[in-house]
């Protein structure tokens, strides 16, 4: 199969051996059981290029097989068998119970969040888990567990671009064309996880143009957002004279507008304030400026960042055990943008309410969740007209 992955042959009708055996198994998880390489088997891989929208003629190559590889990782994952068995607590309200048969809640005990544990014992639905270092949080519930795409090492080989890149054309509208880059950079990751979380891969492709207008990822120096008014939260109110030496928001200090407006920085101790968002150079000199007032760890929290532009004030909620660890790994490459963005929205604290959401279309409620209530209408507005464009890009 090696020899397939990488170019040098092709599988065809009549071949026999090793290969061929572990072609038959990655059919049957398919659906499609061959008991050779005939022309039922012939006829098996036609079906399936036809579904992933490969060439049909019937031959496995490089295209077929990834295909299939992209398939095994989503079939892999939907049965919860990630090679890892370590699981996060994703619920705050993660209740310590007793055994069988009552499973009563013990002593208003709760097991702490973003816990990292293994199960030893499965009854029904509970669970009972140890923590890693071997400490016995009894049982719990399982929904109240959750993993992450990002550790999966199944997601780790699937290619961010699709295997089937789509044709430009230079009379399509500039959204559907900025659509269409996003998709033949990261089309194909996207598609494997949208599939699973049975979601139009169209729309994912309209959050990341409304959150970030789809612009290319450049390592070391990501696509990032500094908000004023996080930082002011975070650090400011308790040195409110020397945040306001520095920065400026709207509904604080005199100027207008919601905390989320007129976001302006001065570095001096004197002179005027300048506006930054939109150009990335500023974002970061602004970043940096917080970095030395407030330090590191509170600065970066006050930043969104990458395609699906998520604050790194979630860190932990993405599977990050600190902003600086979430900070990096999305300055790397695109692959962790989109993992994390669909962890994201799997532990939202909800049961994935924000990916139900986005399942339905129910574009204002999911930038409800997404962006805050502020501009919900506005920002779910933009998200469905680029989700009516993207749609058009598979028509």
């Amino acid at each position: 199969m090696r020899a397939v992955r990488n170019g040098e042959r092709t599988l065809e009708r009549g071949d026999k051996g090793a290969a061929i055996h572990l072609l038959q198994e990655a059919l049957l998880a398919q659906g499609f059981v061959v008991p050779a390489f005939d022309a039922e088997m012939a006829s098996a891989v036609h079906a399936f290029q036809a579904a992933q929208g490969i060439v049909t003629d019937g031959i496995v190559g490089q295209k077929t097989l990834r295909a299939l590889d992209a398939e095994e990782a989503l079939r892999v994952m939907t049965a919860e068998a990630d090679k890892d068995p370590v699981f996060t607590v994703v619920d705050a309200d993660a209740r310590i119970r007793s055994g069988s048969p009552g499973f009563k809640w013990v002593e208003r005990g709760r097991i702490p969040l973003f816990t990292r544990v293994k199960i030893r014992s499965v009854e029904g639905k509970y669970v009972r888990v140890v923590g890693l270092a071997g400490k016995d949080y009894g049982w719990t519930a399982r929904s109240n567990l959750g993993s992450y795409f990002k550790d999966s090492e199944l997601l780790a080989k699937v290619p961010l671009a699709p295997e089937i890149l789509l044709r430009i054309h230079g009379s399509w509208p500039k959204l559907r064309r900025s659509l269409a880059g996003t998709y033949a950079r990261l089309g194909g990751l996207m598609g494997v996880l949208a599939k699973r979380a049975k979601i139009d891969r169209a729309a994912v492709l309209a959050v990341w143009q409304i959150e970030s207008g789809g612009r290319r990822h450049t390592p070391g120096r990501a696509v990032i957002r500094f908000e004023n008014h996080h930082l002011f939260k975070a650090w400011g109110k308790k040195k409110e004279r020397l945040y306001n030496r520095h920065f400026r928001h709207g509904g604080h200090n005199g100027v207008s507008g919601s905390p989320w407006m007129q976001h302006k920085y001065r570095k001096g101790r004197s002179g005027g304030f300048r506006k930054f968002h939109g150009q990335k150079d500023l974002e970061y000199d602004v970043l940096e400026l917080a970095i030395r007032l407030a330090g590191a760890p509170t600065a970066l929290k006050c930043i969104s960042i990458g395609g699906p532009q998520i604050m790194i004030s979630n860190h932990r909620r993405i599977g990050y055990r600190t902003p600086k660890d979430m900070y990096t790994a999305f300055q790397k490459d695109e692959r962790s943008h989109v993992l994390g963005f669909f962890d994201f929205g799997q532990h939202d604290g909800k049961s994935g309410k924000l990916l139900g959401r986005l399942r339905a279309k129910d574009w204002t409620g999911f930038a409800s969740g997404y962006n805050g209530t502020g501009q919900a209408e506005r920002y779910g507005k933009l998200i469905g007209d680029a989700f009516e464009e993207g749609v058009r890009l598979f028509a």
